[in-house]
């Protein structure tokens, strides 16, 4: 590890203990709630962040990756800006500013190979230097470019293809293409470079996924993958977020044990119209004490409800003791 490595792995250490963060699982805080250590630190989405690096942005105000023109390599400059280290093939820094980035066309004729070269007028640039084009080169301009795979003069010397958001220009066989930067796709012919977006697994049917199925163009989603995640239990097709009915069995949950967390938010709710038994211990004179209602089941533990399935409630019938059992349908829960 070099020593600029060394001291990027530091400072996110430091920042991981002092301000909660976590490497590689920032923490799920509101990005007010987060607190980054100086000088260096800095709060982008839920997660602290190197103010130093290029995929963030450099200096404070900024969260969005550095995009320089024309640069191979990308460093934060000492005054917290984005510039450029090395430049493309093809382009330099003449203008000695490195943050605008690699503006000089190095196969100009006034500029070839180098910023300080300029070619004869009877000459054109090529990455041989000044002379003549040898194909299959032709000259633009008096640039020695071969229209086939050059961006700039595609097909034709007046066609430059565009730089499109997210992507990078491309020349293939005389015909302007995209280059799409990692995480983004072109879904559709000519299309834009959109950004890919997460496959889930649906085992049971129920158009919600659990597990990650890799990710790509939201109109080219796998066989038996789909677009939304968050299933708590993909063997059961009822369960799913957003569920808005309500069982009265259960499903077997990956625990081992049974769920009637049937929208997958954690918690079991009971259904309307269905309330909790009441009864008084002990021989009383009359149905005082006694609320009929379900009676509760053996289940316990984090988000449990124990009224759920239970198929028994407490009937009051004024005698001593007033509380005697009846059979009730299932209570039922999601």
């Amino acid at each position: 590890m070099n020593r600029r490595g060394a001291v990027l792995a530091v400072v996110a250490a430091l920042t991981a203990i002092h301000a909660g963060c976590s490497v590689g699982a920032p923490p799920l805080v509101e990005p007010a709630a987060v607190s980054c250590v100086a000088p260096h630190g800095k709060a982008c989405g839920n997660q602290c962040v190197d103010r130093r690096d290029v995929a963030f942005g450099c200096g404070a105000e900024s969260c969005a990756p550095c995009v320089v023109p024309h640069a191979a390599l990308i460093v934060c400059g000492a005054q917290g800006t984005c510039v450029a280290d090395k430049c493309s093939a093809r382009w330099g820094n003449c203008n000695g500013e490195a943050n605008d980035g690699c503006e000089t066309d190095l196969l100009s004729p006034n500029t070839c190979g180098s910023c300080s070269v300029r070619c004869a007028e009877s000459e054109s640039c090529s990455t041989r230097g000044c002379g003549a084009c040898v194909a299959p080169e032709e000259a633009c301009d008096r640039s020695c470019v071969d229209k086939r795979t050059d961006e700039l003069h595609c097909g034709r010397c007046d066609i430059v293809c565009p730089t499109p958001a997210h992507g990078k220009p491309q020349c293939i066989a005389s015909t302007c293409r995209v280059k799409c930067d990692d995480g983004y796709l072109q879904c559709t012919k000519d299309g834009p470079c959109e950004l890919a977006v997460p496959f889930f697994r649906d085992l049971d049917g129920d158009t919600w996924g659990g597990a990650s199925a890799g990710s790509g163009c939201a109109n080219a989603v796998p066989l038996g993958a789909v677009l939304r995640g968050g299933d708590c239990n993909d063997a059961e097709r009822n369960a799913f977020p957003g569920q808005t009915a309500f069982f009265g069995t259960p499903y077997g949950a990956s625990n081992g044990g049974t769920s009637f967390d049937y929208d997958c938010d954690g918690v079991e709710l009971g259904g309307p119209g269905q309330a909790a038994g009441v009864c008084a211990s002990g021989p009383v004179a009359s149905s005082a004490g006694c609320s009929p209602g379900y009676t509760k089941t053996a289940r316990s533990g984090a988000g449990v409800n124990p009224l759920c399935g239970s198929a028994q409630g407490y009937a009051c019938d004024g005698s001593a003791p007033p509380c005697t059992t009846r059979p009730l349908a299932p209570y039922a829960c999601r």
